[in-house]
């Protein structure tokens, strides 16, 4: 690759740390002049808990919105350009140009930077519907909708749902297993400040953190689903979610390539105003993973119960946990 101009280096830099599913980081970068070619690393999917590559096209598209935040950070406009049909190679290019930046794309930069997933648990404030609105309008900027709910009958039927869920994917092995991989509990794992969650991230605690290289393998999971125990485990993520300030699902018009690529940009979008009004995010998107729940959810919501789901997360106030670590830059282009 030739030398990057700083505005190009600064939006691969934004770039590098856009969200991911468990952190797996599987978005791959190749740079010419001043145009940037978007695909992915296949060894860095997750066939198992992503079969349709719902997660994998909505990184992606979070990946290009952190890029052209990137870009307008530095002062430069972008044009970003999706694929028909996209492959590990091409699912997208984004030309930085010589163009002034794009305002709301400025205004975003700055609240880029400090956004971060925060699995703590959150603050009972509840969130001003000003700032409901701004969140809403950052999603429309990309042609989605997001739709929140609040007030405890609301909570505690969202919550009762991410519960499901997860107790859905504990007792799935594939599943299960793949997301142990991504694992990081101990610092001395090789992988610890690369990539995956780790527990600090994951906000474990100390007791847990020394019982779970035992505890929280696909053996142990098997034995907790034989003795029907996978939703006291789900527990943790029921309680974060009931307790959280409002529940947010972000749909986008279509559930191909496109609808979800963008509504990645509107996640990022989202997540990234988050930060400026002092607001935390943390997907919960096992709902969304299985038919009853996923349907249960547009209920709960209002959407259709074909609606193009991109995301659900829990919305709120808190402190913040220990950021997830990020591959070096020089690892994502090809």
């Amino acid at each position: 690759m030739d030398p990057a101009p700083a505005a190009t280096a600064a939006a691969l830099e934004a770039a590098r740390r856009a969200p991911s599913a468990h952190n797996s980081q599987p978005a791959r970068f190749g740079v010419e002049s001043e145009t940037v070619g978007l695909g992915w690393e296949p060894r860095r999917l997750l066939p198992a808990g992503d079969p349709d590559r719902h997660y994998l096209f909505t990184g992606l598209g979070a990946s290009a919105e952190s890029l052209v935040l990137g870009a307008a950070g530095a002062g430069r406009r972008t044009q970003v350009t999706c694929a028909d049909r996209p492959t590990e190679h091409e699912a997208a290019t984004i030309l930085i140009s010589n163009g002034p930046a794009d305002p709301g794309d400025a205004e975003l930069a700055g609240p880029l930077r400090a956004r971060q997933t925060t699995r703590l648990p959150f603050l009972p404030d509840p969130v001003p519907a000003g700032h409901i609105a701004a969140l809403m309008a950052e999603a429309e900027a990309r042609g989605c909708r997001l739709t929140v709910v609040d007030g405890a009958k609301a909570m505690s039927g969202f919550a009762g749902l991410v519960g499901e869920g997860t107790a859905r994917n504990f007792a799935d092995a594939q599943v299960y297993e793949e997301f142990f991989s991504w694992l990081r509990f101990r610092r001395t794992h090789p992988q610890y400040d690369r990539d995956g969650l780790s527990a600090s991230a994951l906000n474990l605690g100390r007791l847990l953190t020394l019982a779970a290289p035992v505890g929280m393998t696909p053996t142990a999971m098997r034995a907790f689903g034989r003795a029907r125990l996978l939703g006291v485990l789900a527990g943790t993520q029921r309680r974060l979610a009931r307790a959280a300030s409002a529940a947010c699902l972000l749909t986008a018009p279509s559930d191909d390539f496109g609808g979800r690529f963008n509504g990645g940009r509107a996640m990022l979008r989202v997540w990234a105003r988050a930060p400026a009004m002092n607001l935390r995010v943390h997907p919960m998107t096992a709902p969304m993973d299985h038919v009853e729940t996923r349907r249960a959810l547009a209920d709960l919501f209002g959407v259709a119960p074909d609606a193009a789901m991109v995301v659900s997360f829990r919305l709120g106030y808190g402190a913040l946990a220990p950021r997830s670590p990020r591959l070096p830059l020089a690892e994502l282009l090809r």
